[in-house]
């Protein structure tokens, strides 16, 4: 085996990061590279693999949910509308970005952070998330949780988020970015939001019975 083809093998070709031997992994047979190659034309991406291949298991998981691939779709089809890109982004970073926004979180003053960006601190703040998402099963709580199956520890990650994200997103409020149509009409009548502004307008939403 030469090394071209050893060092394609120990990368994941979904989320492009390389496997460790601590990662949970997934060996494609001929039906799991059928599924993935099948949700990548869903996904109009490029993503490409054969019998074989190893994967992060939770990569394989979430690519090749339905859910997320008709996410997926709506974020392409508001990119290609011209619709305001708030939480549409090419590549997620989560060193840079704020876990729930998606908006930029990396912003420094002098050597120290903005007030309102922390850093996820310990492994059961991704457990409470996680938790949270299924409390709300809004369109919100499947972004943020689709973020979470491409990464096995937000910690170790050095993953950040705005605190009014998180106050908002643990309140169970929604931001105008995710509130149904005539709440976002009726507040865009009034005035032309920014694109920040129109994330942290929030109301809230009918606890889960």
């Amino acid at each position: 085996m030469n090394l071209e083809t050893s060092l394609k093998e120990e990368i994941c070709v979904i989320c492009q990061n390389f496997i460790s031997h601590e990662d949970t992994i997934v060996v494609l047979g001929e039906k799991g590279s059928q599924s993935v190659n099948k949700a990548s034309k869903s996904r109009q991406d490029n993503v490409v693999t054969s019998v074989g291949q190893k994967l992060h298991q939770n990569c394989r998981k979430s690519y090749t949910n339905p859910k997320y691939i008709a996410l997926a779709n709506r974020e392409i089809k508001h990119e290609t509308t011209n619709v305001p890109k708030l939480r549409w982004k090419v590549e997620f970073d989560f060193k840079k970005h704020c876990l729930f926004c998606g908006q930029l979180a990396d912003a420094v003053i002098g050597r120290k952070r903005k007030s309102d960006v922390y850093p996820v601190r310990t492994s059961e703040f991704q457990c409470k998330i996680e938790d949270i998402c299924k409390q709300r099963e809004d369109e919100w709580a499947l972004e943020v949780r689709g973020r979470l199956e491409f990464v096995q520890d937000l910690h170790a990650a050095d993953a950040l988020y705005h605190q009014t994200c998180s106050v908002n997103f643990r309140t169970l409020q929604t931001p105008l970015a995710f509130s149904p149509p005539a709440k976002k009409a009726k507040t865009q009548a009034g005035r032309k939001s920014s694109l920040s502004e129109s994330f942290f307008v929030c109301y809230k939403i009918p606890s889960a019975k």
